[in-house]
Parts: structure tokens; C-alpha cells; sequence
């Protein structure tokens, strides 16, 4: 619950510092502001790849999660059963 929240976080930051430094670079004529909406374009990729890395490593780590849940389960059960 506590990865969902992050990753929409970042999710949401990256995007903001994205599209704030294009919209900067846009609207400005000085040399300065170009530099920093340089800053926040980069800014923004590096936290959106971030957050596709690991949205990756989840691709491959959640149903190994799931599978070990469900076994978790399953004793528990067993164990209420037999009681």
C-alpha cells in the first residue's frame, strides 16, 4: 500500500517537473531560465525513470510476493482446520 502511494507520488512529481521545465524553456527568452528548465527536464526523466525501474522490478517480484502470500494463507488455514 505504502509502494502505491510513492510510486503515484513520483509519478505525479516527474511529470510536474517535466512539463514545468518545457513550459519554461518555452516562455522564456533568457539564457538563465533555459538553463533551469534544463535542470527540471532532466529532473523530471531521471525521477520518471525512477519510477519505471521499479515498476519493472515489480513486473517480476510481485507474483513471487503473491505466491508466498497465498502459501502463508494456506497454513494458516490448514493449521485452523486441524485445530
Amino acid at each position: 500500500m505504502v509502494f502505491g502511494i510513492v510510486y503515484l507520488l513520483l509519478g505525479a512529481v516527474a511529470w510536474f517537473l517535466f512539463f514545468g521545465g518545457a513550459l519554461i524553456a518555452g516562455a522564456s527568452d533568457s539564457d538563465a531560465a533555459e538553463a533551469g528548465a534544463l535542470g527540471l527536464l532532466v529532473m523530471g526523466w531521471a525521477t520518471g525513470g525512477l519510477v519505471s525501474l521499479f515498476l519493472l522490478i515489480d513486473l517480476f517480484t510481485i507474483p513471487m510476493q503473491i505466491g508466498g502470500r497465498e502459501t502463508r494463507i494456506k497454513r494458516e488455514l490448514a493449521a485452523e482446520l486441524a485445530s
